[in-house]
């Protein structure tokens, strides 16, 4: 799940903070269709600005990406007269001067050579690569030569009908087939798209009923009504009052309308690793979909108006499937801090465990797309250089190397390993899998801010001992077992009875899964029971606090969660479970044609919907694929998804948080980070007790 912020209703609270007033932000004028701009070679902006920098003066104001398709697909790369030169004091690039045609003439093309210190103005296309093999023929050098369907779309809908234009896209201007030039080219996408004058991103075209056109049209709509209303503008209180939605052009909210902007937002180019440093450094960008186009500043500023207003909430059919909105989260809230002076520099660590759930064809690409991302001295600081020649197995385990070599901490460790088979072969236990998105997230995981979410010292310490080692594929570190897990809960996977498109979807039904969770949970615990805990606490205190790693939100207090799942909550469980598969709870968990709204009678009514919601997302976002653990010494915890009985507890120095390792003869198997209740202050911590401790 999304990784940008560990909780959902966090990200929301966050990206409210960073964005701006809403009555400070100017009006731009849509973009026109760029078969409609005559005698320019491209769209030169007026200030060089990168976007976030121009958003800055408003408010004064009152991938793509190089993913691999096989080489015997291309025609001959006689097209390419010279290699691209590796010095980068001369950053040589290859740029692509398209020439006029209208949108279904054949497409024609030269390539040029250039140096990106010439400052020459270009426009870089942005797009998703995919699974499309390049079947489309275009004449490049007056040569046939073969690229993908999408790209082929791309170069028409941006080609001008009496004037060249200069581009740059990836799948032409680097010989694919040439991995050395891939090596030395890859480390200039950062600047290609820096100094490119704008960026056209191309998301598809768009369907017969056009859904991404009106969703342009409504997300402009938003970003209007805020211009005048300002941020915290109701939707709720404006659907009240038909005449005041008319007033701001608002479609009313059971318009089935909004579900446009679900269908945008599922376009697989927002799901794409490359797309995050392509738009974060732009100084322009558009989002271009079949005819219709919006400027990347209001696209996001529109979907924040929507998140603020309410509109997610009182319309999730508009977004069925959560992990795209959190995907388009992510990307909204990287780009914003990167631009952010006041904002700390981006480190690997972070953006790698932040964009978990960005794709890419080749699993290397994970990385080399988010490298750019850092700073100079990050970059120096790893020395990572891609090197498309070696298998991702052995760039995931150099990179973790380095990332731990360099790192005060351990943090790294905490990434519970992945369900999912592995992509790309086998890993050492305590190498992340960064391929996989089916995954929990590590307790000591920061922000895109940089700020940790949860702040726990389980080994009392904060810098990794010297003496830490890894040679070859095993870890060697310094730790204590503490204790061993007796029983095991069922995971918080309340999707995996229901794979599919809309899996991910927040609803009443998801809550009912989550609560029948906890119900387990609470059996396994004896959180009803009259046991004392070992550190002397009341049980159903302690089984509550667990729940939220003992930290909760400012909206809720211990006292809530205990009345939640205690005094109604597990009744209530017991007869929704009962009805889930019958009609009483088809009537309860229904859309309602004829107002809109979606009824939910149910558990989150009994606490007040709004409360109700935020305690359940807030719960689920911190145990996400973890399961709840008892411990032979009678402690509580909440685990990996594969932890199991028999598995250990064990406190290294150097780590904040308690690691789950498995036995395998002399050695161990890392499965991530676990939070136990009453020992991540250090309380069981004995460094007298460490042993030499080898990970494999």
């Amino acid at each position: 799940m999304l990784r940008s912020s560990f909780l959902l209703p966090n990200i929301l609270r966050q990206l409210a903070d960073v964005a701006p007033p809403a009555s400070n932000l100017a009006s731009h004028t849509p973009v026109e269709p760029r078969r409609d701009v005559k005698g320019s070679s491209l769209t030169e902006p007026k200030n060089r600005l990168r976007w976030a920098d121009q958003h800055r003066n408003l408010r004064t104001d009152s991938g793509s990406g190089l993913e691999p398709s096989p080489s015997s697909l291309f025609h001959p790369r006689s097209t390419y007269m010279k290699r691209l030169s590796g010095e980068f004091g001369k950053q040589n690039v290859r740029l692509l001067r398209v020439l006029p045609g209208n949108l279904d003439d054949y497409i024609s093309c030269d390539l040029e050579y250039a140096s990106l210190v010439s400052n020459t103005p270009y426009e870089a296309v942005s797009y998703c690569w995919g699974n499309q093999l390049p079947t489309v023929e275009i004449s490049c050098d007056g040569k046939p030569f073969m690229v993908t369907e999408n790209l082929a779309a791309a170069i028409r809908t941006f080609r001008l009908e009496t004037t060249t234009i200069l581009l740059w896209a990836d799948a032409i201007c680097i010989n694919q087939e040439d991995v050395d030039e891939k090596n030395c080219q890859v480390p200039l996408m950062r600047q290609i798209y820096e100094r490119a004058s704008a960026i056209r991103v191309w998301l598809g075209p768009d369907e017969e009923t056009k859904p991404c056109e009106r969703a342009f049209s409504l997300l402009g709509i938003l970003k209007s009504a805020c211009l005048k209303l300002g941020w915290s503008f109701n939707l709720k209180q404006l659907a009240a009052n038909p005449t005041l939605l008319g007033a701001y052009n608002i479609p009313d909210v059971d318009d089935p309308t909004w579900r446009a902007i679900g269908q945008l937002i599922q376009k697989p180019w927002f799901g794409r690793a490359w797309i995050i440093q392509e738009i974060a450094v732009s100084r322009e960008a558009y989002l271009h979909c079949g005819s219709a186009s919006i400027r990347w500043t209001d696209f996001y500023i529109g979907f924040l108006v929507g998140m603020n207003s309410g509109l997610f909430t009182m319309r999730p059919d508009a977004f069925p499937n959560s992990l795209a909105y959190q995907q388009v989260i992510q990307l909204i809230m990287t780009c914003y801090c990167f631009n952010d002076p006041q904002i700390p520099a981006f480190d690997l660590p972070t953006l790698l465990e932040s964009h978990r759930l960005a794709g890419a064809v080749d699993s290397k690409d994970k990385i080399y797309a988010l490298l750019g991302l850092c700073d100079s001295v990050e970059g120096q600081k790893y020395c990572i250089l891609p090197d498309y020649s070696l298998p991702a197995t052995e760039v995931y385990t150099a990179v973790a190397k380095v990332l731990l070599e360099k790192s005060s901490t351990l943090d790294l460790l905490g990434i519970p390993k992945a369900l999912m088979t592995p992509n790309i072969g086998h890993l050492p236990s305590w190498v992340p899998d960064w391929s996989t998105w089916d995954f929990a997230s590590s307790l000591c995981f920061r922000t895109i801010h940089g700020r940790y979410h949860f702040s726990f010292d389980a080994a009392k310490t904060s810098e990794v001992p010297k003496h830490s080692i890894i040679q070859g594929n095993t870890l060697e570190l310094s730790g204590q077992a503490f204790d061993q897990i007796s029983k095991a809960g069922r995971v918080m996977d309340p999707f995996s009875a229901n794979r599919g498109s809309d899996q991910f979807q927040l609803n009443p039904t998801f809550a009912v899964h989550i609560l029948a969770i906890i119900h387990d949970w609470a059996v396994i615990a004896g959180s009803r029971s009259r046991r004392t805990y070992p550190t002397g606490e009341d049980i159903a205190d302690v089984f509550a606090r667990t729940l939220y790693l003992n930290n909760f939100s400012s909206e809720y207090t211990l006292e809530d969660v205990r009345d939640m799942f205690n005094t109604f909550s597990y009744r209530m469980i017991e007869t929704a479970m009962s009805a889930l598969e019958g009609i009483v709870t088809r009537k309860l968990l229904h859309w309602s044609e004829s107002n809109g709204f979606l009824l939910a009678r149910m558990t989150l009514k009994a606490s007040g919907i709004d409360r109700g919601r935020v305690m359940i997302e807030d719960l689920f976002f911190r145990v996400i694929q973890r399961r709840m653990v008892v411990t032979e010494k009678g402690y509580i915890g909440i685990a990996p998804r594969l932890a199991k009985e028999g598995d250990c507890i064990v406190l290294v120095k150097g780590g904040r948080v308690p690691l789950i390792l498995r036995p395998e003869e002399d050695q161990w198997e890392l499965l991530g980070d676990c939070y136990v209740h009453g020992i991540m202050r250090g309380e069981a911590f004995d460094e007298s007790k460490c042993t030499a401790i080898r990970i494999v």
